[in-house]
């Protein structure tokens, strides 16, 4: 899953920062890529969960609660600032969403 906040951004180099950072860590984890579904929030800010709410990620939630994502399935983002801004408590909220709907774990492409 990739996110930048706003219009303006895609002039920058969000997009190919994260697109390499999602590969280079499914290739170091011998992660195989979901060609199928490629979910992206571009221009889409997360301060108050517009992404969660009616953006690509809530797609993506939709599609694992229909069982189109397997359970199983791995989210990959570049960090947690890609997924939420908004205060604890909803970003916690969102991410056991997540977990909840089947999906494995939620990897940071940067870390681990």
């Amino acid at each position: 899953y990739m996110r930048f906040s706003s219009p303006k951004q895609a002039e920058g180099d969000s997009l190919r920062r994260q697109t390499e950072g999602r590969d280079a860590y499914c290739q170091r984890k011998k992660l195989e890529l979901a060609k199928t579904l490629s979910l992206a929030d571009l221009g889409v800010s997360a301060w108050k969960g517009d992404n969660a709410a009616t953006g690509a990620l809530a797609e993506f939630l939709g599609h694992c609660k229909t069982g189109a994502v397997p359970k199983g399935s791995f989210l990959v983002i570049e960090h947690l600032d890609r997924l939420t801004r908004q205060h604890v408590r909803q970003a916690l909220t969102l991410f056991f969403q997540i977990l909840d709907a089947g999906v494995t774990r939620a990897y940071s492409s940067l870390t681990a």
